[in-house]
């Protein structure tokens, strides 16, 4: 995801979902009733590009960046 949008410029919408049920399975899921919640938080700009190429520096920084993004959304809870 920060890879895509540092490279294309393209904004980012963190989202968080919470109260899907737990499961080793990945289709169990799909078909449990659940009091499912997605949360989004404010869109994020990527920073302006500093060489041509990405370099490795940039990159782990717009990562932690939506992931500290995420992390926010998962504390506050559902509202």
């Amino acid at each position: 995801m920060g890879y895509l949008s540092l490279k294309s410029g393209a904004p980012v919408s963190p989202a968080y979902v919470s109260g899907t049920p737990a499961s080793p399975s990945v289709w169990k899921p799909l078909f449990t009733r659940s009091r499912s919640r997605v949360s989004f938080g404010a869109v994020c700009q990527p920073p302006p590009r500093r060489p041509a190429k990405l370099d490795r520096e940039q990159l782990v920084e717009w990562t932690d960046r939506l992931m500290r993004a995420v992390t926010d959304l998962m504390a506050e809870g559902p509202q």
